[in-house]
């Protein structure tokens, strides 16, 4: 069998998943145009105003009811942020410099991971400790301090 027979055998089947893929992305964009605008909030990340990325670092921790996020600004600063589900209030609990009373040498860059509600009701997370082109030297000039696993 040549490519071109396979090509004309899998065209109907493709044009049906097209044609399907087509009604379920008009039907899920239906569903969220009708969903009405005061189901959406935009919360600010407090006492942070270089906050820009979070680098899909969230999570539900069911013990406290809290949504935490790791924020970054990519520069000098990770903050550790606890959304509180029952009174929406965003809180910033401080930066991962700090908190993890980590030296000068070992700043993080960033959470670098999901964050995770442990069955002790703590929340753990990964950070990143990458610091420039010089972590990827085989001898890094100044040594490489890693990231960290962390609990809150």
């Amino acid at each position: 069998m040549t490519f071109n027979h396979i090509v004309l055998r899998i065209k109907p089947l493709l044009l049906v998943l097209l044609l399907i893929a087509f009604a379920v992305k008009k039907q899920a964009h239906a569903q969220v145009t009708s969903t009405p605008d005061n189901k959406i909030q935009f919360i600010p990340y407090p006492d942070f105003p270089e906050a820009n990325s979070t680098w899909g670092s969230i999570g539900y921790n069911p013990a406290d009811k809290n949504v935490y996020v790791g924020v970054t600004n990519h520069k000098d600063k990770v903050g550790l942020f606890a959304y509180n589900t029952v009174n929406n209030t965003m809180k910033l609990h401080g930066f991962v410099q700090n908190l993890g009373y980590l030296r000068d040498f070992q700043w993080q860059g960033k959470i670098h991971s999901k964050i995770m509600g442990g069955p002790d009701g703590a929340v753990y997370f990964s950070t990143d400790g990458g610091e420039s082109k010089e972590e990827y030297l085989m001898d890094h000039p100044k040594g490489y301090a890693g990231g960290f696993l962390m609990k809150w």
